[in-house]
């Protein structure tokens, strides 16, 4: 009984590793900071990302971060103004 109540809870925590991994992107940037984003649908598309030695524009161009709100994160970390953030996800939205 015991280890039938073990093996459920491992298959628990196994499917909500899964699906944490599927519900969210992982943003790396730069040493200890890490930033989450919520994605709009369940998949493995950029998962995990590093904004280091990558230009604004081609982080913002991807559209799976830029529909999660990648922009938001590099405005509030500095590395683009309010209207450099503004302007290249315009930029990129009609493209």
């Amino acid at each position: 009984m015991v280890q039938t109540i073990k093996k459920y809870l491992l298959y628990a925590a196994l499917i909500g590793l899964v699906y944490l991994m599927l519900a969210n992107h992982y943003i790396y940037m730069g040493g200890k900071d890490f930033r989450v984003l919520k994605k709009g649908s369940l998949n493995l598309k950029y998962t995990f990302f590093s904004v280091q030695s990558k230009s604004p524009a081609s982080i913002i161009k991807i559209d799976d971060l830029r529909w999660a709100g990648i922009g938001e994160i590099l405005y509030e970390e500095g590395i683009v103004t309010k209207d450099e953030q503004v302007s290249l996800e315009q930029k990129f939205e009609y493209e």
